[in-house]
């Protein structure tokens, strides 16, 4: 899994929203993305199953009972995690110049945190 993608995952919940674009559309698709699993990954299977009855957002998170701060560090953790591998193995390539390091390594933040 990309960070773009794990990014994009997130606006799908208006989180770090800043383009305001369309969000909640992946689950009302029949689309499930990485962030929605995580959301539901411990419910049972019959609640599980209602994933993608849900139009509105805050339907889904209340029905879930999702503490969307609590997950949100959670998944932002794992992909510090993930941008910490990439600095690991930029840092490992030597045919890279110091340069061109450190400017992959700022654009894996760059990408993920959307700043």
């Amino acid at each position: 899994m990309d960070l773009l993608q794990r990014s994009d995952d997130l606006l799908d919940f208006n989180i770090r929203n800043s383009e305001d674009k369309a969000y909640f559309k992946d689950l009302p698709s029949g689309n499930m993305n990485l962030f929605a699993y995580e959301l539901i990954k411990n419910q049972s299977d019959d609640k599980k199953s209602k994933a993608f009855d849900f139009k509105e957002l805050d339907e889904f998170l209340s029905f879930y009972g999702v503490d969307l701060d609590k997950e949100l560090k959670a998944y932002d953790q794992e992909s510090e995690t993930i941008l910490q591998n990439l600095k690991e193995a930029v840092d490992g390539a030597s045919s890279f110049s110091k340069e061109f390091k450190e400017q992959l390594k700022s654009m894996g933040k760059l990408i993920y945190w959307r700043k």
